[in-house]
């Protein structure tokens, strides 16, 4: 299951494997951020791709944290972007994944995922 913030949509892995997520232009808020969270629970290690974007803002951050580590973290001072291969390690414990991209002051950004 995924869940989407600010809506908290969720979503099943049979909707399909690419997911995204975004924020445009929100003057009114200190933060602007798109984040994908999601457990998983595998057998062997397993990977999966993400792609982000911070086109326009102020310090720019994104993060990959799986199980409560952070495994991949990129900033800036106006525009970030790239695309990354995360490595999901096994674990018969359900582990949380969260995928976020934010900045101050308004900006646009993106994120999406895919296997």
């Amino acid at each position: 299951i995924l869940i989407f913030d600010p809506d908290d949509v969720t979503v099943t892995y049979e909707d399909g494997p690419n997911l995204g997520a975004s924020f445009a232009e929100n003057f009114g808020a200190l933060v602007s951020e798109a984040k994908i969270k999601f457990m998983y629970q595998a057998v062997e290690d397993t990977t999966f791709s993400v792609t982000y974007e911070v086109a326009s803002g102020t310090d720019p951050e994104f993060n990959v944290d799986v199980g409560g580590s952070r495994v991949f973290t990129d900033s800036g001072l106006s525009s970030i972007s790239g695309t990354e291969t995360i490595t999901l390690p096994a674990t018969v414990v359900p582990s949380e994944v969260t995928v976020a991209v934010w900045t101050f002051f308004g900006g646009t950004g993106s994120i999406s995922i895919s296997p």
